[in-house]
């Protein structure tokens, strides 16, 4: 068992001072599979694959996240007249084109 590893979990280096809960989670057989076969050579076993996979997830960009900066972005890099022009006109031809 590695060091400060008390219950055996495989925890001792990245949770090692921690404060931590243990959670049970059901999945289905196929996707247990399919986390089984992407263990061998990235983690160290089921948990440290499962702790990845939240983290990631806790850490990835939200749609709000992607709203707020492309609406930042629009702000400080808005279409020129030019530009606007341009798409009204071919809005305005693609609507022409339409048969109603």
């Amino acid at each position: 068992m590695p060091k400060g590893d008390a219950d055996g979990s495989g925890d001792a280096g990245m949770l090692s001072g921690m404060q931590t809960t243990q959670i049970a989670v059901r999945i289905p057989d196929d996707l247990l599979a399919h986390l089984d076969d992407r263990i061998p050579g990235q983690f160290a076993n089921r948990a440290d694959a499962v702790r990845a996979a939240i983290l990631a997830l806790v850490e990835s960009e939200t749609p709000q996240d992607r709203e707020d900066r492309h609406r930042k972005g629009w702000i400080a890099h808005p279409f020129t007249a030019a530009e606007e022009r341009s798409m009204r006109r071919d809005a305005e031809s693609l609507i022409a084109e339409e048969p109603w």
